[in-house]
């Protein structure tokens, strides 16, 4: 494994190819210069969890603080070149976009680094994995009642999906994403989360063990707010 401090600059992205993102879904593919075989993803918590387990694996950007859980822990570049090659062969179904994705730090549950539009060369800074999303959401234009995740204002939520229960109690909005407690009602379990990335791979754990559809934020018919 290398080390972050020797990691060459072309080792400390990725490309971000996104196929489709409509009805609060994403899907596409995570190109690395250190995989022969792209990382495709259904889903923000696919995509999400797939980038977590790339950063912890490089060791870069490490993080500063230990992943929660409800469930017991487990015991230009070749890369562009190769991006174009293996999204040239696929015929018929043209990238929406493709993005030059750099975390840079994994401060406080989340994240912080830059998005590059790699056909316009625009560029963007986000704070964490919420502002990360509300960044691409603005650049494909969709308005905030669609939004991926739910704008929700401090306070107390229940929420159900596929027969489990959670109380969700946002606390805070900090760093530009939510603190709070997170209930399972079902499991009998309470854990504090720092970011809504935390809170987004909590319950994807939950629902995964469960053998259950994936968890999308937006899909929160069972949402209610209690006080």
């Amino acid at each position: 494994m290398r080390y972050r401090t020797q990691l060459p600059n072309e080792d400390k992205y990725v490309i971000l190819v996104i196929r489709d993102l409509s009805n609060s879904h994403i899907s596409g593919s995570i190109y690395h210069s250190l995989g022969e075989e792209r990382i495709r993803f259904h889903g923000f918590w696919e995509f999400a969890n797939e980038m977590e387990h790339l950063s912890d694996y490089l060791t870069y950007p490490s993080v500063s603080m230990e992943r929660r859980s409800l469930l017991p822990a487990d015991e230009s570049s070749d890369l562009e070149e190769r991006v174009d090659r293996i999204e040239g062969r696929m015929r018929g179904s043209k990238p929406l976009h493709t993005y030059r994705l750099q975390l840079l730090h994994r401060f406080n549950g989340t994240w912080q680094g830059t998005l590059q539009d790699r056909e316009s060369g625009e560029m963007w800074r986000f704070e964490s994995f919420l502002d990360f999303v509300r960044r691409l959401e603005a650049q494909f234009y969709i308005p905030v009642e669609k939004s991926f995740i739910p704008d929700l204002p401090n306070g107390n939520y229940f929420y159900q999906k596929d027969g489990q229960e959670f109380s969700i109690h946002i606390l805070f909005q900090r760093n530009r994403t939510w603190q709070g407690t997170l209930c399972w009602l079902s499991g009998k379990k309470t854990v504090n989360f720092r970011s809504y990335l935390e809170l987004l791979l909590i319950l994807g754990e939950v629902f995964h063990m469960e053998d259950a559809p994936i968890i999308q934020m937006r899909d929160y018919d069972g949402l209610v707010k209690t006080s």
